[in-house]
């Protein structure tokens, strides 16, 4: 069975909220597989109760939490859940029809204890994704082996992940922050012995102007970004006896990612140096060259000059434009 967990907080008692939310538990309950949809109110003033009451389907429940944010959410119902098989799905996007039933049959065939999946980028509309003729996986590798070569979803929602393997490595998601992804999916991976990518796009992703993924929240986000790379630190350092190089460019591509998206501000100017200063507490600024490509090697080069921080801020800002 899988279960899928749905972290859901509203509070402002938004209808077009609970709207979505009902599209989520609807998306999944309609996929062709044995299924428990777990919906977990992180502390909304009014628990989505009657949307669970009207679907009148006893795979569904709701668990009413705390505040904790979406970290201490998903681990309510992690340990609520029941399933062999666990999936994370954000209370504002979906699953396509039809799709998990071939990743899961994917998996199972592979023997693997995680799945990656295809997503595609919507409006909080309805859209379609097109399918493969035939559902596909790759050969299985160590998550570790995969992260070498490869830059993974940093959601956990792009998953079907394995119970065993959340269980018997104590995974966790961080709570009461936000960035609470690009700490557990890391993790998830190095601890990953049989990991396969299927070619089913499953997960409608769909962003909205005031959802916490595209709220600016500067100060919090590069402070969060910053928790975050410490705490994979820390990770790698009590695991150094093992193969980490997968941890350590994971590491290296968020330290980018966190320039990125300070090359982004419109206060760039004066943000820059406060958080490259934080980088180098870390050890992670100047920013050290690695094969990992092209697009990496360029941004390595650039950031280490004015003007090229210049040409970097230039390429960003159309991002926030």
């Amino acid at each position: 069975m899988i279960s899928v967990i749905i972290p859901y907080y509203n509070p402002d008692s938004d209808p077009l909220l609970e709207h979505l939310l009902g599209r989520a538990v609807k998306s999944a309950l309609a996929q062709s597989v044995d299924i428990e949809v777990i919906v977990v109110d992180d502390g909304s003033p009014n628990p989505p109760r009657s949307i669970i009451g009207e679907l009148g389907d006893s795979r569904a429940r709701l668990l009413e939490a705390p505040h904790g944010r979406l970290g201490a959410a998903r681990n309510h119902g992690i340990e609520a859940s029941r399933g062999d098989v666990l999936a994370f799905l954000d209370a504002d996007d979906y699953y396509f029809e039809g799709t998990l039933k071939p990743c899961l049959e994917c998996m199972l065939s592979h023997e693997a204890d995680l799945l990656g999946f295809g997503f595609r980028i919507c409006s909080s509309e309805e859209c379609d994704a097109p399918q493969p003729a035939t559902a596909r996986c790759t050969e299985p590798v160590t998550g570790n082996r995969y992260m070498i070569g490869n830059t993974p979803y940093g959601s956990s929602c792009m998953y079907l992940i394995s119970r065993s393997l959340i269980c018997d490595n104590s995974l966790r998601f961080a709570e009461g922050t936000y960035m609470e992804d690009e700490d557990f999916t890391p993790r998830l991976l190095f601890f990953s012995r049989r990991f396969v990518q299927c070619n089913v796009v499953t997960y409608a992703y769909c962003r909205r102007k005031d959802s916490i993924t595209t709220s600016p929240m500067y100060d919090e986000r590069a402070a969060n970004t910053l928790n975050v790379l410490s705490r994979l630190q820390k990770f790698m350092s009590d695991h150094e006896e093992d193969d980490c190089r997968g941890l350590e460019r994971k590491i290296r591509f968020l330290a980018v990612d966190h320039l990125r998206n300070t090359m982004r501000r419109p206060d760039w100017r004066k943000a820059l140096p406060l958080q490259t200063e934080a980088l180098h507490n870390l050890g992670l600024w100047p920013l050290q060259e690695a094969p990992y490509g092209l697009g990496y090697r360029i941004f390595v080069a650039l950031s280490g000059t004015a003007a090229g921080r210049k040409i970097l801020h230039m390429n960003e800002k159309r991002y926030r434009e």
